[in-house]
């Protein structure tokens, strides 16, 4: 049984263009955030980068995908 894979934040919104915000990734009571891996559904509007850095890149709504092991969280 693999444990839960909890991102933080659950939902991000930019203010503006200069805006950014780093994922947080926890995992058993442990920070995983470096292990995860991560990807933009919609690089045009928010990219993300192997750290889980989030910057905005247009207007609009995006899904970053969250992956550590096997589950997947969408932020």
């Amino acid at each position: 049984v693999s444990a839960d894979v909890r991102v933080t934040p659950e939902r991000v919104t930019f203010t503006d263009a200069f805006a950014r915000r780093q994922l947080v990734v926890a995992t058993d009571g442990r920070d995983a955030t470096r292990q995860a891996t991560y990807s933009s559904r919609s690089p045009q509007i928010v990219t993300i980068d192997a750290k889980g850095y989030a910057v905005p890149i247009a207007n609009g709504t995006a899904e970053i995908e969250v992956k550590f092991g096997e589950q997947t969280v969408i932020v």
